[in-house]
């Protein structure tokens, strides 16, 4: 059962009208020309068939494999986990699934499409981890809530570049994002009856999937 407080009602609102002032102020950023201009370029032939950017396409690989196997271990182990801990580490693995699949199509189409479908996966990774890190640091009960809110916010924010190119609400909440995250990795784990994550693992995740 989720406890709603006036002072989680509160950090909610905070968080969103945070969020929408700095994104009004730094509106429009579009995305740079070079975007798509990639360091190696390229094409390598397999059963016929040319395949562009091929080393930019190959990295995603061990992102799957990662993913795949963190499946496989949360879902084997799921009954030594709580059903929010389960849940965080269900949607960061599948995150990555997703992110390396759509980083693929990006990278043999390059076009905005395949961008936005790239950036769904991220936005699946980033809001699992801080989920995590809130369930970790801060409240387990609510931290499915908040992660829910946060990828809704990625969410929004990405199809809003899609349709205006304007990429300062995307970017805006994934640096708010990333600043939650590093100041609540300085506080104290709170007293959980379920195994928790290394903190330093959260960090390592969060930052690969920003490399996209």
């Amino acid at each position: 059962m989720f406890i709603v407080s006036f002072k989680n009602i509160f950090c909610s609102i905070f968080f969103i009208t945070l969020f929408m002032g700095v994104t009004y102020l730094l509106s429009p950023i579009y995305q740079p020309a070079e975007y798509t201009e990639f360091a190696d370029t390229r094409t390598f032939k397999l059963i016929g068939k040319s395949i562009p950017n091929f080393m930019d396409l190959i990295t995603n690989l061990p992102y799957l494999i990662f993913g795949l196997i963190g499946l496989s271990l949360v879902y084997f182990r799921k009954k030594y986990l709580s059903k929010n801990l389960f849940c965080h580490l269900l949607v960061i693995f599948i995150g990555l699934v997703i992110t390396s699949i759509g980083s693929s199509y990006f990278h043999l189409v390059l076009d905005k499409l395949s961008l936005f479908i790239d950036r769904v996966g991220i936005a699946i990774v980033i809001s699992g981890i801080l989920g995590l890190v809130i369930y970790q640091k801060l409240n387990q009960k609510l931290s499915v809530i908040y992660s829910i809110i946060f990828l809704l916010i990625l969410m929004v924010s990405n199809y809003y570049w899609y349709l205006t190119n304007d990429l300062a609400p995307w970017s805006i909440a994934q640096v708010l994002g990333i600043v939650i995250v590093f100041v609540l990795g300085f506080k104290s784990n709170i007293d959980l009856k379920f195994p928790t994550i290394n903190y330093w693992l959260i960090i390592t995740l969060y930052l690969i999937a920003k490399i996209y």
